[in-house]
């Protein structure tokens, strides 16, 4: 489907198993300082069982990350990590986890890109999201920065648009593209700029994202650009540009 494009990522080789069952489908605060991760062997008898899951996953990981696209789907104690990684985001449900731990939280959820199992359990926790928005726009994982836009969103936090706004700008242009659809129903004006500005983007997929949050603001440009785009030279946008309009001859 059209839609789909519009999510899809930049590699995206098949290699998974449970790719199958994926539903495929997006400064008034502190800013703490992104700490990487202790390269380091933590002593045993103060490892936690979720420092022990991430460093059994790091111990797999040798040799195979980024060497094709969602190399992490063939991962196959994901069940372990996630439900470790569900018991430390309860821990920091009321308190504030310490920079290391909040660096270890978001390379997990980076790593759980395709699922996005623990994106959507981080929802549940307000607190702990507006903490780890807080730091993730400065860390090295772009697949944790878009997965906490859309989580914001999600979460129909107050001040979601000063959350998600760091992130468009990212390097990124997958994040930049997340995080202005996220960013669009609490941000209609500003979304709308900025989508009018990527009409004119050599990359195919941030011209489709740019009608579909003229779509979701209602822009009243949106026929302008849908008849512009009808012949655009990227069959991608093509067929988006039908999909939108059936869309709302249907609404």
């Amino acid at each position: 489907m059209a839609t789909e494009r519009l999510l899809q990522k930049p590699l995206t080789n098949s290699c998974s198993t449970f790719r199958a069952w994926r539903p495929y489908t997006g400064r008034p605060f502190r800013c703490a300082t992104w700490t990487p991760l202790n390269k380091g062997v933590m002593p045993k008898n103060k490892m936690t069982n979720f420092d022990r899951e991430i460093e059994r996953f790091k111990e797999w990981a040798v040799g195979r990350e980024s060497t094709y696209g969602e190399w992490e789907c063939d991962y196959e104690n994901w069940h372990d990590l996630w439900e470790a990684s569900e018991e430390t985001m309860r821990r920091y449900e009321n308190e504030s986890p310490s920079d290391e731990a909040s660096s270890k939280l978001l390379y997990v959820i980076a790593r759980d890109n395709e699922l996005e199992r623990l994106r959507n359990t981080l929802v549940e926790y307000p607190g702990l999201l507006r903490h780890l928005a807080s730091i993730a726009h400065s860390c090295p994982e772009p697949d944790a920065k878009w997965q906490i836009a859309v989580s914001i969103a999600d979460a129909q936090l107050p001040e979601a648009a000063d959350l998600i706004r760091p992130f468009l700008t990212d390097s990124s242009e997958y994040v930049r593209r997340r995080s202005l659809l996220a960013i669009a129903p609490f941000s209609p004006s500003e979304a709308e700029e900025i989508a009018k500005d990527w009409m004119t983007e050599e990359y195919e997929y941030s011209r489709i994202a740019g009608l579909h949050v003229l779509n979701i603001v209602n822009s009243e440009e949106l026929p302008l650009y849908l008849k512009r785009h009808e012949k655009d030279c990227s069959q991608h946008v093509r067929s988006n540009v039908d999909e939108i309009r059936r869309q709302r001859i249907k609404a």
